[in-house]
């Protein structure tokens, strides 16, 4: 009977342990991707799936599916997307570029944006373009209204921000982007890796309470702290 009762507690104490890591999984991946309160979308569904360093052949089969081959091409010797690049350059052996998918209009501004860019580089002297950057636009962005004699300062954490917002809090993100480019080795003059971290980024766009003056906040993800901290202000 003892045997039976250790097991029992052994197997209950595994499980909470189980649900804990979840928990907290869950949490630092709520912590670097901020869910826009509008974005049960497949574009945004999309734009969780990219990863940094998938090949420009990857991504056209992630958004495209079976007809994928359709929207790629070779290029001065790489392969592409057929489309027309918001950025292109080739350089020093080097080849860039940035492409944008899913076009809209913002409802904010009635601005066209597009809801994925992607950065694609070449490797020195090579001939296969990864991602190195991914940035997703919502067209439901939020213009959120500060407390009465509130405003944003540089090195707030997200939660403070959040607590000085009226109404529904941040809510919908402007931008966010997601960077790694360490594998890509752009080295300055000095051999040293231009691009030795990854980065997370998130703006929001906020008005004072009296509406008079407007803030575009830029916020940063710490990897060390796991929160997102004030880093520009315009």
């Amino acid at each position: 009977m003892k045997d039976f009762i250790s097991k029992k507690q052994s197997l209950t104490l595994t499980k909470m342990l189980l649900v804990t890591l979840t928990l907290t999984l869950m949490l630092t991946i709520t912590l670097m991707l901020p869910s826009p309160t509008s974005a049960a979308s497949k574009e945004y569904e999309i734009y969780k799936k990219i990863k940094t360093g998938m090949t420009a052949t990857e991504v056209s089969k992630l958004i495209y599916g079976k007809s994928y081959k359709k929207h790629l091409e070779k290029f001065l010797g790489v392969t592409t997307f057929n489309s027309e690049p918001t950025y292109a350059d080739v350089r020093d052996g080097r080849h860039v570029y940035e492409f944008g998918f899913f076009e809209s209009e913002r409802k904010i501004d009635d601005s066209s944006i597009f809801n994925i860019s992607i950065g694609l580089f070449s490797k020195k002297n090579g001939n296969t373009l990864y991602v190195g950057y991914k940035n997703y636009q919502p067209e439901n962005t939020s213009e959120t209204r500060l407390y009465k004699g509130k405003k944003p300062t540089l090195g707030m954490s997200i939660k403070q921000l959040d607590n000085i917002a009226y109404g529904k809090k941040l809510g919908t993100y402007y931008d966010h982007t997601y960077e790694n480019m360490t594998f890509l080795k752009f080295l300055d003059n000095k051999g040293k890796n231009i691009h030795p971290d990854k980065k997370t980024r998130v703006s929001y766009l906020l008005k004072s309470y009296d509406k008079k003056t407007n803030y575009h906040v830029y916020l940063e993800y710490n990897y060390k702290k796991k929160e997102y901290y004030v880093t520009m202000i315009f």
